[in-house]
């Protein structure tokens, strides 16, 4: 029997989960939570094996999580990351952060059982969307319009905007508090998802978490 944990905040995309997870006679879902916080206050290793979790949470991320994971629990706990979408440049952030596979949520229901299962006996999983030249040379990966990642042209006034939209302030509330308009702001939104290489919002905010562009706990910490 595989014991698997699950961290996501979306309560049906959750319970959805759980059901189908525990319909399996391999798998039982023995630890259920709606964020990083909660994860790392009830996460005990020695009674998971297999951690689903999802990137974009409230409270502490994904990512931050992931991170907490490794420097205190080390490889105790296999890790699959979970998102909305699937792409390269994401997977290898995930990797080089420590986590055993990555999967899109709203995949097939096969590739997870069989993520589960491979990463649970092998410790990795990727979908055959990640190549092996990508995983052996990850380091070097690039967007869309071949802009390495470390050297992505984002000003000061980009970055706020970036921030402010994962702290889910709404354009008009961006505008106010940069004393812009919010055609102004949503043009600089457009001109920062073209730079990076995201097609929508929660693409944006995805990339922010894991790029550290964006980080809960810090903007906590500057807000307190």
């Amino acid at each position: 029997m595989i014991r698997i944990a699950l961290a996501e905040d979306h309560a049906l995309l959750s319970e959805t989960l759980v059901s189908v997870l525990n319909g399996q006679d391999n798998f039982e879902v023995v630890l259920t939570v709606a964020n990083g916080k909660e994860l790392i206050d009830q996460l005990v290793p020695s009674e998971v094996d297999v951690l689903l979790l999802d990137i974009m949470m409230p409270i502490m991320t994904g990512l931050e999580a992931l991170k907490y994971i490794r420097e205190h629990y080390q490889d105790q706990v296999k890790i699959i990351m979970l998102s909305m979408h699937y792409d390269p440049q994401f997977v290898s952030r995930m990797i080089d952060s420590g986590a055993n596979s990555y999967l899109a949520k709203l995949g097939e229901p096969e590739d997870l059982y069989e993520g589960i299962v491979k990463v649970h006996e092998t410790g990795y999983f990727f979908h055959d969307l990640v190549s092996p030249v990508m995983l052996k040379d990850r380091q070097n990966v690039t967007l869309q319009h071949n802009i390495p990642l470390s050297k992505i042209p984002l000003n000061k006034q980009e970055i706020t905007i970036i921030q402010l939209h994962c702290d889910r302030y709404s354009v008009d509330e961006i505008a106010k508090n940069l004393m812009r308009s919010s055609r102004v702001i949503q043009d600089h939104k457009r001109s920062i998802m073209k730079k990076v290489g995201v097609e929508n919002d929660m693409d944006l905010m995805e990339y922010a978490v894991t790029y550290d562009i964006y980080n809960r706990r810090v903007r906590q910490k500057l807000a307190d």
